[in-house]
């Protein structure tokens, strides 16, 4: 049992330095909601980039009402915010609390309105904003192939990364493969965009590497925005969920 699994370990290395990555980069302003009541409490991360899923929020009625405390430790924020015992404060409230506080609302903005008052004794929980980053990753032998979409986008298609091989086996269904959209610009040179892609995955440096194919700029942490032919300007990932 050891020697198999020793073997499978070394197959996988063998994979992995063997095969080439290409990186797309898509950043967005990390987000979540809050439901203390019937009303839903919209919380978004001020700045776009991964940074944006470090920050909680906390809703809790130990504190006293109005009360916001921001911590943060490095990229990581905390914002607790109080609402008393009182049974008498609503989404409209919590929001005004946040939007209110200059530290916290140095990091999110709060939306949402209503008159359902949340309980006395409510305690949402660390909350987590989450998307900010929406980065992925695909193996070079996942690559099922690209074409334009129309004028302005061109799509790179790839096997499923949640669903594998793209079959489901419970119904005998193809997934629709995972795809890029990559924004063209008015030279509408998809061609030349599509050549460039094919010569980095010929390239021979090395055997494998991570390809950067497009990359998004990003507020937190700041990345500035890369694209492996100058005729890209955006793109946008879409990956199949899991379907089992």
């Amino acid at each position: 049992m050891e020697g198999r699994r020793s073997s499978l370990l070394n197959l996988l290395k063998k994979i992995i330095m063997t095969d080439k990555f290409l990186y797309f980069g898509q950043f967005d302003q990390a987000t979540t909601t809050i439901t203390p009541n019937s009303d839903v409490i919209t919380l978004t991360a001020v700045k776009s980039g991964a940074d944006g899923n470090l920050i909680s929020v906390q809703i809790r009625h130990d504190d006293s009402a109005g009360t916001v405390t921001t911590n943060v430790t490095g990229t990581r924020v905390e914002i607790i915010v109080g609402i008393g015992t009182g049974n008498n404060k609503d989404a409209g409230d919590i929001v005004g609390y946040i939007n209110g506080d200059a530290t916290a609302a140095s990091y999110v903005t709060a939306s949402g309105s209503g008159s359902n008052n949340a309980a006395a004794d409510y305690d949402s929980g660390t909350v987590f904003l989450f998307n900010g980053d929406k980065s992925v990753c695909f193996p070079a032998s996942s690559f099922a192939g690209m074409a334009p979409i129309d004028d302005t986008h061109l799509g790179v298609y790839f096997k499923s990364i949640n669903n594998f091989d793209g079959y489901d086996a419970t119904d005998g269904a193809e997934v629709i493969s995972d795809f890029v959209s990559l924004t063209v610009d008015s030279d509408h040179d998809h061609k030349g965009m599509m050549n460039e892609i094919c010569e980095a995955l010929n390239s021979p440096s090395g055997g494998y590497g991570l390809i950067t194919v497009a990359t998004e700029a990003s507020q937190s942490p700041v990345i500035d925005a890369s694209f492996i032919h100058q005729g890209i300007t955006g793109v946008s990932v879409t990956v199949k969920a899991n379907i089992s």
